[in-house]
């Protein structure tokens, strides 16, 4: 919901993390240490069953959705510089999880020009800016 927001829609990962969300979102719920924890519980509540996607889904889902809003916000305001890259992103055809995990390699050159791609550089700290000025 959050990266639909005027402010953060123009962000440079923008539209492919809500392509991910759409696309991975049921992957997502089979951690169950990724689902819930005692701690995301005591700030969100209680979490519906790994999985499920009811009235209350995943206390863990919500402190990373929270957590992330966050340093989106803070990157579209020029208090930090940020690049969001995901696991699904892919590089020279390879999935970005693949190459951290070491199950594929990429020039890293290659992986440079994603990172560069997906990078928030506010007004004022060089580099190219995107998103509101």
């Amino acid at each position: 919901m959050t990266l639909r927001t005027p402010r953060l829609a123009t962000l440079p990962w923008a539209t492919p993390y809500l392509e991910y969300c759409a696309q991975f979102e049921t992957a997502a719920a089979r951690g169950g240490g990724r689902w819930t924890s005692p701690s995301t519980e005591k700030m969100f509540g209680a979490s519906d069953k790994v999985g499920v996607f009811g009235e209350r889904g995943s206390a863990r889902g919500k402190q990373r959705a929270l957590y992330d809003a966050m340093k989106d916000l803070a990157a579209s305001v020029g208090v930090v510089r940020l690049a969001r890259i995901s696991i699904y992103d892919r590089v020279d055809g390879a999935r970005v999880d693949g190459i951290l995990y070491g199950r594929t390699t990429v020039d890293p050159q290659l992986l440079g020009v994603l990172l560069k791609a997906r990078a928030h550089t506010p007004i004022g700290h060089g580099g190219r800016s995107s998103g509101h000025r």
